[in-house]
């Protein structure tokens, strides 16, 4: 299994990113990510036993029980992979930090074998395609992150999808 931990983009809040898309998409070309994909990546695993995910859940468990709802904020249109990647870039936020960090350092301890990505840049893969893109702004967007899940990615009649397999919700503020 292809896992990775991630925060969903909320309903209220996938209009927002459909319009920058659809902007995209009358200019270039690509495959671009389904409503019900968008999600900000907080820790890929890659490929996982699925005996690891009574683990998996208990990590979360820990990693997500105290956190209070939040909120983040996206602006500009940014790229990697050679500019074939475009995605929507999260602000620099303490709440998005620490989670990632106490996410990370668990998942350290435990002593799993996953891939680890020295270079995290909390974002919302809108595009991937063999035109490149310049980096554009875009209006700034706040996005409200309600809850983190642990999810499966895996093809689904020849579409890439992000399969839920545990949801964490967080607390009121």
């Amino acid at each position: 299994m292809r896992l990775f931990f991630g925060i969903p983009v909320q309903d209220d809040d996938k209009t927002q990113v459909n319009s920058v898309i659809t902007a995209l998409k009358s200019t270039f070309d690509g495959n671009y990510t389904l409503s019900d994909n968008l999600h900000i990546t907080l820790a890929f695993l890659g490929e996982v036993e699925t005996k690891l995910l009574y683990m998996l859940s208990q990590i979360g468990d820990k990693a997500f029980r105290d956190l209070q709802k939040f909120s983040v904020k996206a602006r500009g249109i940014h790229s990697f992979k050679e500019g074939k990647i475009n995605y929507l870039k999260i602000e620099d936020n303490a709440n998005l930090t620490k989670l990632y960090n106490t996410l990370i350092d668990l998942l350290d301890m435990s002593d799993m074998v996953y891939t680890h990505n020295d270079s995290y840049r909390p974002h919302i893969t809108l595009r991937r395609g063999s035109k490149i893109l310049l980096d554009e702004d875009t209006e700034l967007m706040n996005f409200e992150v309600n809850e983190v899940c642990l999810f499966e990615s895996k093809r689904v009649d020849d579409v890439l999808r992000y399969i839920p397999i545990k949801t964490w919700h967080l607390k009121e503020r």
